[in-house]
């Protein structure tokens, strides 16, 4: 059913998004920041916190499922547009909802979700110049849109590395190139805050988005004991069977393709990175982090799954385990 769906490469397959989103959303539940975002502090929420909008209610519930509408198609077009699977397919966003869904506020909008769009197109704004002699306006735009997403969650300045080892691993040393990205991001953050210091006088610094949260929410809250050991199975069996699948992949792809795959690899670890860097710093651990580097490895088994009997029971096992959670 559900597996069956989003195998196919038909994009009147997308519609089922909603679908499949609408009874993970229980209620219109308030926010934990003033502008509806967290953490409090970074540049885009407290841009929000100036503008006459309600602090709570269903105008943040309809922007948390528009964004997470928005991320999924955009990791499936990613994906499918840089040619990873042997087929398109759409699996990819129906695991990045389910995964989601398994956090009580991974389907709540808050910086990390916001920006991360903003990281990705940036990762996709490089592959796709990929063996172009003249590459600089798009690594300067990567750098850009960098930027931007360090606007709504700061960790994401980090990812400036991950877009190094793209071009390390796509094109010959120029050590030029490796410097627009930084100035990129550099030039839009200089702005930023320019400009939030000419609105509200040292209201933002750039050190205050790595510093500890007031919001701590836990990553998982288990409604019954039973339910992290059913959530630890499943996503341990899917992810035992996503590795060698990802790796056999690679093994076997041309060079563009090992390439982009290599740069997922970093992208991988740079969100397992931020993960732990954001739980040290005591911070609400973002689960999209997590999420979309999963959903991405999930979906290369199932892809190549000739029966589909374990892969639509898994899926069913999480969708039943992310409206236990939203439902408790």
């Amino acid at each position: 059913m559900l597996v069956n769906l989003f195998r196919r490469n038909q994009a009147v397959v997308l519609f089922g998004l909603p679908v499949l989103l609408a009874p993970l959303f229980p209620e219109v539940t308030p926010t934990l920041a003033p502008a509806g975002l967290t953490p409090p502090d970074q540049p885009v929420s407290l841009l929000l916190s100036l503008l006459p909008l309600p602090h709570h209610g269903w105008l943040w519930t309809v922007l948390g499922c528009l964004v997470c509408l928005g991320l999924a198609i955009q990791l499936a077009w990613t994906l499918n547009a840089s040619e990873l699977y042997a087929r398109r397919n759409h699996l990819a966003a129906m695991f990045l909802v389910l995964l989601l869904a398994l956090s009580p506020s991974g389907l709540k909008l808050d910086g990390a979700l916001l920006g991360m769009p903003l990281a990705l197109w940036g990762l996709r704004r490089i592959w796709a110049e990929q063996g172009q002699k003249q590459a600089a306006g798009a690594f300067f735009d990567a750098g850009l849109l960098v930027g931007l997403a360090t606007l709504c969650y700061t960790p994401y300045l980090f990812l400036l590395a991950v877009v190094w080892s793209t071009i390390s691993v796509m094109r010959p040393f120029n050590w030029r190139e490796y410097l627009l990205p930084a100035v990129g991001a550099g030039i839009l953050l200089f702005m930023a805050w320019g400009f939030l210091h000419l609105l509200a006088p040292g209201a933002w610094h750039l050190e205050t988005g790595f510093s500890a949260g007031a919001d701590r929410w836990p990553l998982f809250v288990a409604p019954f004991w039973v339910w992290p050991v059913l959530a630890a199975v499943v996503c341990g069996l899917f992810l035992l069977l996503s590795v060698p699948s990802f790796a056999s992949d690679y093994a076997r792809g041309v060079m563009r393709e090992k390439n982009i795959r290599a740069s997922l690899i970093a992208f991988f670890f740079a969100s397992a990175t931020l993960s732990l860097f954001t739980w040290y710093g005591g911070q609400p651990l973002p689960p999209v982090l997590l999420a979309l580097p999963l959903a991405t490895l999930f979906s290369s088994p199932v892809m190549k799954a000739k029966k589909l009997l374990w892969p639509e029971l898994g899926a069913f096992a999480l969708l039943a385990l992310g409206l236990w959670q939203r439902w408790q």
